[in-house]
């Protein structure tokens, strides 16, 4: 495969204002340098559109349960798998989301990249190989970033995202080079695809009001077998 047709995941933290809009500008730079960038705030579910068609086949406490485990299973079993190489911001706070998104990409053998733009030397110094960041996370790419960005301005916050981008190339070009993808999935890692594969396939798009509908239903019709593959909550 040619890199510069890869399909990537973007595995980031989204939950503020700062956090979606460093994701959407860096996306939009790499969408000019690779053929998809698969990124979770914008392909994943809106949440209020499936929880509408859950609570039709269930009570809201089930419903806002199930909405969590189907996104789980999609990120992972869907996106995830069906993506080429995975790109993970390793900033701080370091989301819990993005650790367990590298160590199941580790687990089917999808390359990856790690990068950090923090100052922040929270695990050891600047000086050392992780750049001050956690070592277990850095530790489970295949290629690993340090860009720093101290910006004063808009002019340096763009520059600086530009330049984070090239970088980026550069690594998914080595690392594409360097790494021939064996699916080998293990027996947790076939559990989830087993589960997305059921949910998500269908002839429709899953964001459409029928597809909302068809995994919903589907859900319902195989949650049983969804929580055999989830943790038994002790209360």
């Amino acid at each position: 495969m040619n890199p510069k047709e890869s399909i990537i995941y973007f595995a980031a933290s989204l939950f503020n204002g700062r956090e979606s809009y460093f994701n959407s500008h860096l996306t939009a730079l790499l969408e000019k340098r690779f053929e998809k960038i698969n990124l979770p705030q914008r392909e994943g579910f809106e949440f209020g559109n499936l929880n509408k068609e859950l609570v039709k086949f269930m009570p809201q406490e089930e419903a806002s349960s199930a909405l969590k485990k189907i996104i789980y299973l999609y990120d992972l079993g869907k996106m995830e798998l069906n993506s080429d190489l995975i790109l993970a911001n390793l900033d701080e706070p370091l989301d819990p989301g993005v650790d367990i998104e590298l160590c199941f990409g580790k687990e089917i053998n999808i390359p990856r990249i790690g990068f950090r733009t923090d100052v922040r030397p929270v695990y050891g110094t600047l000086d050392d190989e992780t750049r001050g960041g956690h070592f277990f996370p850095i530790y489970q790419c295949d290629s690993f970033i340090h860009h720093a960005m101290p910006c004063k301005t808009l002019e340096e916050a763009n520059s600086n995202l530009e330049q984070l981008a090239n970088k980026i190339e550069k690594a998914v070009l080595f690392t594409e080079k360097t790494n021939k993808r064996i699916l080998s999935p293990s027996p947790n890692a076939k559990n989830i695809m087993t589960r997305a594969n059921y949910l998500f396939s269908m002839p429709h798009d899953v964001h459409s009001e029928q597809g909302l509908k068809t995994i919903s239903q589907r859900y319902f019709d195989s949650k049983d077998e969804i929580d055999l593959i989830l943790p038994k909550i002790i209360r």
